[in-house]
């Protein structure tokens, strides 16, 4: 019996030899960093180290803090094979936890699909029960007379003249620059996207895409255009020349309004497009897809010129936005994050971690100094840029 138990215990330990090693290295923009390595809950001390890993797939987290409530780290799952990988590098992320609350935000309720702010600093808030909120800079929250339904997006005019928003009701309701609602437009499907075009029109896309053209200073329809009804998601041009629609099908359409013809047409990977975001020039369209990737399309651009793809969330991307001096890309997921891209040096500049819902609205101040992002738990938060 006692050489039996011996046999037993020595098992497990020549089985452990024979496990495949490997060498970890972590790295941050190139340069070797010692984080802490913890392989499905155990710590096994700090890069870079060699790893003895069992057959088959594993979690492995990676920490390195930092100051002022930011950290590197890197999460990823490994399948660990016969013989092993010579060396493994795992890229770390700068992650950032630093997040203010919005002052006056107290009240908006469930998803924040909306925000926008005006020339003037003024920033509009829209949420899910139909509730419009405007947050000067220094003065106390006004209440706008609100939809019955969730508000989708909003838009200010030039100058600030007008507010605009896009409602689940099949609306788009119209404020003036003192908040007071001038009119209620539209009906029929639930509106996705509002806008000003280069003309000072009022832009009004509805789901299964129908688009409608107004005077916002008498509300009379100028022209209604049908347009693909597998409308996942749209975006206009600075000065509202160009509209830009993502499909269901993989496919975005870039419209020019002043025409209103289909200008051209993108195919992209990744699935159906659920967000875009045209760079201030206007030359660059950013797509958000459902595989989580996004992908930048130069529209100036040969055909033959494929897309640069940047990073990927977890999940399915809900909302993209440059920065007012196009240096910044900012995408947030359904994986609760919050992406920022340094478009000029060409690397994913941090993580903004702090929603624990989806993140479905994002807006840079005018000044481009802070980033204010709305999640599907009804906060808003302030993000301080680099």
């Amino acid at each position: 019996m006692k050489f039996l138990v011996w046999i037993f215990l020595l098992v497990p330990a020549f089985a452990q030899t024979l496990a495949p090693t490997f060498r970890l290295e972590c790295r941050f923009r190139g340069e070797p960093k010692p984080a802490q390595v913890v392989m499905d809950g155990t710590d096994l001390g700090k890069c870079p180290l060699e790893v003895k890993a069992s057959l088959g797939r594993h979690l492995l987290r990676l920490y390195l803090p930092e100051e002022e409530g930011r950290y590197l780290g890197y999460e990823a799952r490994l399948e660990v094979s016969e013989g092993g990988d010579e060396a493994f590098l795992a890229e770390l992320v700068r992650y950032d936890t630093r997040v203010e609350a919005l002052p006056g935000a107290r009240g908006i309720s469930g998803l924040v699909y909306a925000l926008a702010y005006s020339p003037q600093g003024v920033l509009a808030v829209g949420d899910e029960t139909g509730r419009i909120r405007l947050l000067p800079t220094g003065r106390s929250p006004v209440d706008l007379t609100g939809a019955r339904s969730y508000v989708r997006d909003l838009a200010f005019g030039p100058g600030g003249r007008y507010l605009a928003a896009a409602t689940g009701e099949g609306s788009v309701r119209l404020y003036d620059d003192k908040g007071r609602l001038l009119r209620v437009l539209g009906q029929g499907p639930a509106f996705l996207k509002v806008g000003f075009d280069f003309s000072g029109r009022l832009i009004g896309l509805q789901l299964r895409g129908r688009l409608s053209l107004w005077d916002p200073g008498t509300g009379r329809m100028v022209l209604t255009q049908a347009l693909s009804p597998y409308l996942f998601s749209a975006a206009l041009s600075q000065g509202g020349r160009l509209l830009a629609v993502g499909l269901s099908v993989g496919r975005v359409e870039i419209w020019d309004l002043a025409t209103v013809n289909k200008r051209g047409e993108v195919r992209l990977p990744g699935g159906p497009v659920y967000a875009l975001a045209f760079s201030p020039d206007g030359r660059y369209l950013a797509v958000g897809s459902a595989d989580g990737g996004v992908r930048i399309v130069d529209l100036f651009a040969s055909r033959e010129s494929p897309p640069s793809h940047l990073y990927a969330h977890k999940d399915l991307v809900l909302s993209l936005a440059y920065s007012p001096d196009g240096r910044y890309l900012a995408s947030g997921g359904q994986d609760r994050e919050v992406r920022l891209y340094a478009l000029r040096e060409g690397f994913l500049d941090r993580v903004y971690v702090g929603h624990v819902g989806p993140v479905y609205g994002l807006e840079f101040h005018p000044s481009g100094r802070v980033l204010v992002t709305g999640g599907g738990e009804g906060r808003i938060f302030l993000h301080p840029l680099p």
